[in-house]
């Protein structure tokens, strides 16, 4: 059996997971940086998940955007979540 200390340590490290989902949610504003540069953050709710996430796949065939999506679901441990924008401000590439 594990110290007192140590099972208080455990579950302390277990109430701070977020089992994938990110532990505060976005707020509307405008933030500016450590490094000057200005932020614009607008936020949204979904009212129905597949219609909106079948939207900002369609739209990638004419603008720039991504998808990130996790399945994977084991009870207490990870959750699924999808995350996803199109039209980036901000575009780098190297060749």
């Amino acid at each position: 059996m594990d110290p007192p200390d140590e099972r208080t340590s455990k579950r302390a490290r277990h109430a701070a997971r977020t089992m994938g989902a990110p532990k505060q949610r976005s707020r509307p504003g405008r933030y500016v940086t450590e490094g000057g540069i200005t932020v614009d953050c607008a936020v949204r709710a979904v009212e129905d998940y597949e219609v909106e996430i079948a939207r900002l796949v369609d739209s990638m065939d004419t603008h720039r955007g991504l998808v990130f999506e996790s399945s994977y679901e084991f009870p207490g441990r990870y959750a699924h979540w999808t995350i996803g924008f199109t039209a980036p401000p901000l575009v780098l590439e190297a060749w």
